[in-house]
């Protein structure tokens, strides 16, 4: 079970209902196709299940266009 199952089922027993916020940091370096492999691994499941309301991706040397495109896209999914 990972961190994020452990939260949602939290959450659920007991009967907490507020916006989970994905929040993903990436290192420096990174490339962009691994970034959105990982983000969509980490993230993405939990997002198309209903679990989690948005999703904020955080890679200081990406810019700002391709990180609000890829996390509207796995949004979208």
């Amino acid at each position: 079970m990972s961190s994020f199952d452990g939260l949602f089922e939290y959450l659920s027993e007991n009967s907490l209902n507020f916006p989970v916020l994905h929040h993903i940091t990436f290192p420096k370096g990174i490339p962009r196709d691994d970034l959105v492999i990982k983000a969509g691994a980490n993230a993405g499941a939990h997002l198309v299940d209903g679990l989690g309301d948005c999703i904020l991706l955080e890679a200081l040397d990406q810019g700002f266009e391709f990180l609000r495109n890829t996390s509207f896209n796995l949004l979208q999914g």
